[in-house]
C-alpha cells in the first residue's frame, strides 16, 4: 500500500507496517517527522513471535546464550531511503533511532603538547556588486509560425475493478478575430511605451505587421497544420504570442550580480567549534582516530565512550568465537601504518602515534571512506606536513559557490573546505628532489612565502554532480584571488594577532576517492606546488 506521510499521523495505530519509503525529502526532513513515521513501523505486529530458520527448531536457539540470533527473528522495519535526501537526513535519523551519546572532538588548550599545531588561516570579505552589460542581439524575425494539430473532443477512459468507463469533454477554443486584436493592441501599447522610455534604438515601430498580415501569417500556419475553422486552441494561441513577441523592442541590457574580492581577515585555528558525532554511527562508515595520549586529551563523557567500545568489543569477540556467526557486516582494513593501532575490533576508531597526529584537535572525526584514507595518508606522511586540521562543516571557513540546479535554476550556496595543511616551506623544499618543483618552490619563497596552506575537499568516487564541480571552481578562485591579495597586501590594514602570518600561498585540490593517492604522490615530490 502507499500512504501519503501525512496519512500514517500520530493517530493511526498500524501494526503490520514493514517498509517504509520516503520519496520527499520534507518527510524524514526533523526529528519529530523521522519519529512519527519510523514509529508507525514499530508497532508489533498481532501474531508476534519468531521466525524459525527453515530446518531448525527454534527451541535449540537458547535466548540467553544467543541473543543477537533470537533477536534477529523478530520482524524487521525496513527504511529505503532516497540516495539524494541521504546527507540531509542521515544525522537527524541516528539521532532518532540511537542514543543521543555523541563523542566530541575540540581543539587542545596549551597544556597540551599538539596544541602547538594550531595556525591562523586567511579569508576574504566579498562586496555584492550589480552592474549592466549590453544583451547578445540576435535577429529571429524570420521564424516560422508551426501549429499543432487540434481536435474539438478529448476522451479518456478510467478503469475500474470491473470493466471501463469512457468520459468525453470539450476543449476551450478562441476566435482567430480575437487573436489577432489581442496582438495588435499589445503592438500598439508597447510603441507607447517605446516612445516616452526609448527601449530599443534599433526598434522600428514602423515595421511592426498590421492586422492583415498578421492573419495572414495565422492563416498560413492553420493550413500546414490542417486546421480548417476559424477557431485555435488554447495551447495554439500561446504559440501564436511567443512568436509575435519576436517582433517587439528588446532590452539593451541585462543586470549582472557578482560578489568581489574585498578585505583580507584572519582566522585562528584555535577558535574551531567544536564537532560530535552520535556513537552509533561508528560501525559504519564514519572513522574517529584519537592519540596515544588519548588517556589524558580527551574529557570523561569521551573515556566513559571508549571504555564502552572496549566491553562490547570483548562481549562480540565472544559471541563471534561461540557461534561462528559475524554480528557486524563491517570489517576493518588494515590502515598500512604502523604508526596507526586498532581501538577495537568492531568500532572504526583508531590510535595514532602523536609524534605523527599532527593536529591540535583531540580527535578527528571522519564522515565516511575517503576522508578516512586522507586522514591515514597525512599521518603515513607527517615529514613533509607542519600541522593539520578536518574542518567543522560550519562557522570556521566558509566559501559561497553557485551551480544551477537542473540547468535553469540558480542556487547560492556555501561550504567549508573538508582539510587544510600547512607546510613549512624551507623545511619542505629541503626534502624535495624534483627539479622543476624546486625551481617553483624557491620562486615562492623569493616572493616572501614563507608557508604553503593545501585546501582540500574530499568526494566520492567519480562525483562530478553539477555542485560538486561549481565547488571545484569557486574554490580555485577563491585561493587564486586570495594569493594575489596576500601578496600586495599591507598588513597596517589586518589585526595585529594575524600580521606575522601573513605570508602564505594557498593550493586548493577538490579529491575524489579516486585521486587521493595521486595528492601524496604530487606531496612527496614537491610537485603540488606547480597546481
Amino acid at each position: 500500500f502507499i500512504f501519503a506521510v501525512n496519512k500514517l499521523s500520530e493517530g493511526w495505530d498500524v501494526d503490520n507496517v514493514f517498509q517504509i519509503v520516503p520519496t520527499e525529502e520534507r518527510a524524514f526532513n526533523s526529528k519529530l517527522l523521522i519519529s512519527q513515521v519510523i514509529g508507525r513501523g514499530l508497532r508489533i505486529p498481532r501474531k508476534e513471535g519468531l521466525v524459525p530458520i527453515k530446518g531448525m527448531k527454534f527451541k535449540s536457539l537458547d535466548k540467553e546464550k544467543y541473543p543477537l540470533q533470537y533477536e534477529k527473528y523478530y520482524p524487521v522495519v525496513s527504511i529505503t531511503n532516497h540516495v539524494k535526501f541521504k546527507e540531509q537526513i542521515d544525522e537527524l535519523y541516528y539521532q532518532v533511532v540511537e542514543s543521543e551519546v555523541r563523542f566530541n572532538s575540540k581543539i587542545l588548550d596549551k597544556s597540551f603538547e599538539r596544541s602547538k599545531h594550531n595556525f591562523n588561516l586567511y579569508n576574504l570579505n566579498y562586496v555584492p556588486m550589480i552592474k549592466t552589460v549590453p544583451k547578445d542581439k540576435t535577429d529571429q524575425t524570420n521564424r516560422e509560425l508551426k501549429l499543432e494539430p487540434q481536435t474539438e473532443e478529448v476522451k479518456r477512459k478510467i478503469l475500474y475493478n470491473k470493466g471501463s468507463k469512457t468520459i468525453t469533454y470539450l476543449k476551450d477554443f478562441v476566435t482567430l478575430d480575437q487573436i489577432v486584436f489581442d496582438i495588435k493592441r499589445k503592438f500598439k501599447n508597447v510603441t507607447i511605451e517605446h516612445v516616452n522610455f526609448d527601449f530599443d534604438d534599433n526598434f522600428d515601430q514602423d515595421n511592426l505587421p498590421d492586422n492583415g498580415k498578421i492573419k495572414n501569417i495565422i492563416k498560413d500556419a492553420m493550413k500546414k497544420s490542417g486546421i480548417k475553422e476559424d477557431k485555435l486552441s488554447l495551447e495554439n494561441k500561446k504559440k501564436i504570442e511567443l512568436h509575435f513577441n519576436q517582433y517587439l523592442p528588446k532590452a539593451g541590457k541585462r543586470v549582472l550580480r557578482e560578489n568581489i574580492g574585498g578585505d583580507v581577515y584572519g582566522i585562528k585555528s584555535k577558535e574551531a567549534p567544536v564537532t560530535t558525532v552520535n556513537i552509533g554511527r561508528l560501525d559504519g562508515e564514519v572513522t574517529l582516530f584519537i592519540s596515544d595520549k588519548y588517556e589524558k586529551e580527551l574529557d570523561s563523557e569521551n573515556l566513559f565512550i571508549l571504555e564502552s567500545f572496549k566491553k562490547q568489543d570483548k562481549k562480540h569477540k565472544k559471541e563471534f568465537e561461540e557461534t561462528g556467526v559475524q554480528q557486524y557486516s563491517l570489517l576493518k582494513e588494515p590502515t598500512g601504518s604502523d604508526y596507526i593501532t586498532d581501538f577495537t575490533q568492531f568500532n572504526n576508531v583508531y590510535v595514532v602515534e602523536s609524534s605523527v597526529f599532527k593536529t591540535p584537535q583531540s580527535s578527528v572525526i571522519v564522515s565516511h571512506t575517503p576522508e578516512k584514507n586522507f586522514v591515514i595518508g597525512l599521518i603515513k606522511n607527517s615529514s613533509y606536513i607542519e600541522s593539520w586540521i578536518k574542518s567543522p562543516d560550519s562557522n570556521l571557513y566558509s566559501l559561497d559557490y553557485v551551480y544551477w540546479k537542473g540547468g535553469k535554476d540558480k542556487v547560492i550556496r556555501s561550504f567549508n573546505p573538508d582539510f587544510f595543511i600547512v607546510i613549512d616551506l624551507v623545511k619542505y623544499k629541503a626534502n624535495i628532489k624534483n627539479q622543476e618543483a624546486v625551481v617553483k618552490l624557491k620562486e615562492l619563497q623569493n616572493s616572501g612565502v614563507e608557508k604553503i596552506i593545501l585546501v582540500t575537499e574530499i568526494k566520492g568516487e567519480d562525483d562530478y554532480k553539477e555542485v560538486t564541480v561549481a565547488k571545484e571552481q569557486y574554490g580555485k578562485d577563491h585561493f587564486g584571488l586570495l594569493n594575489n591579495k596576500l601578496n600586495n597586501l599591507n598588513t597596517a590594514n589586518i589585526e595585529k594577532d594575524f600580521r606575522k602570518d601573513c605570508k602564505q600561498h594557498y593550493i586548493f585540490s577538490l579529491l575524489r576517492s579516486e585521486d587521493i593517492d595521486t595528492w601524496f604522490k604530487h606531496l612527496v615530490e614537491g610537485t603540488i606546488a606547480l597546481g
